[in-house]
């Protein structure tokens, strides 16, 4: 930072501002990540908690006339749009911050870069990363890998059925919605589409009919991508030894540049956007795997010691 700044000259205290709102930026992103392991951790370890909150809402006089068979709905209800509320508050906190470390400034000196460094070879692949990555794609792996998990793991999460077994993926359905619901087209799309010229390719260049509606999901994708990849390692990398969990984590943050950089390659999303669309999935892998850690650490309590509780309970006076 010192030689930086002796570089810089006159342009000490511009620098100087902007490494100053980079560090508190980081560590405002930090603090959020942070604070949603520590919350995640706390779900996972008090789910009765969770269900004490689920009986004050059935006790509302709307949800006593629906009988006790919704109760199990209404408890579902619950737990989903608490995840929704903490999703809509990422989605309009983490952008915010990424701009206010002045890494929007540098956008199109970089999507100028990007343009410069354009290949026939480098923009396809780019192109081929960007359209076939997708996070349905990912999801899709993450499905049987859960219900693998569970069904290993059965003896210990019988009693939850479908929701412990297909409970991780849900997540990223609540990040998907939330991000349809109130992210604005100007944070999930460049102002302009440039397109490869005859120039930058030895052949006819592509035909991109669908830049437009592609650059348009181009940093949601990103964050769902990264939602779901941090996804996907967790559930292949638990429970495994360090340094296999080493590398599924270090594919999936491959997996995840791949994608987010060929956006920026192709000119289809800004590099401040892709930031903070990185940082969210990142943040929303990190609350959905403490939760699923913790519920997969706390004790259960074995058949044989329930049942005798159960039949004292029953017994009058």
């Amino acid at each position: 930072m010192v030689g930086a700044s002796y570089l810089a000259g006159a342009g000490y205290d511009v620098l100087a501002a902007h490494a100053g709102r980079a560090a508190g930026a980081l560590a405002a992103l930090t603090l959020i990540i942070v604070g949603l392991v520590l919350a995640g951790r706390w779900l996972g370890q008090h789910p009765l908690r969770v269900r004490t909150w689920s009986r004050s809402v059935r006790r509302l006089a709307p949800f006593q006339l629906l009988g006790s068979g919704w109760h199990p709905v209404v408890s579902a209800a619950l737990s989903l749009g608490v995840l929704t509320v903490l999703a809509v508050l990422l989605v309009e906190v983490i952008p915010p911050v990424v701009r206010f470390s002045g890494l929007a400034e540098a956008d199109e000196a970089i999507a100028g870069w990007a343009r410069s460094q354009w290949t026939s070879d480098g923009y396809l692949f780019a192109l081929q990363t960007a359209t076939t990555v997708l996070p349905e794609v990912l999801i899709a792996l993450a499905v049987p890998v859960a219900l693998l998990r569970w069904w290993r793991r059965r003896p210990r999460f019988l009693r939850g059925g479908l929701f412990e077994a297909l409970g991780p993926v849900l997540p990223a359905a609540v990040l998907a919605a939330a991000l349809s619901l109130v992210a604005t087209p100007g944070w999930r799309a460049a102002d302009q589409i440039v397109l490869p010229g005859p120039a930058d390719f030895d052949g006819p260049p592509p035909a991109d009919l669908a830049a437009g509606a592609l650059a348009g999901m181009s940093a949601g994708a990103t964050a769902q991508v990264a939602a779901a990849a941090g996804l996907l390692a967790w559930l292949l990398s638990h429970g495994l030894p360090w340094k296999w969990r080493v590398t599924v984590w270090t594919g999936a943050g491959v997996v995840v540049a791949l994608c987010a950089g060929s956006w920026v390659y192709l000119g289809w999303s800004r590099t401040s956007e892709t930031v903070a669309a990185v940082a969210l999935g990142a943040a929303w892998a990190a609350l959905n795997s403490a939760i699923w850690s913790a519920r997969s650490r706390r004790p259960s309590v074995p058949p044989s010691a329930a049942e005798p509780a159960r039949e004292l309970a029953t017994v009058p006076g």
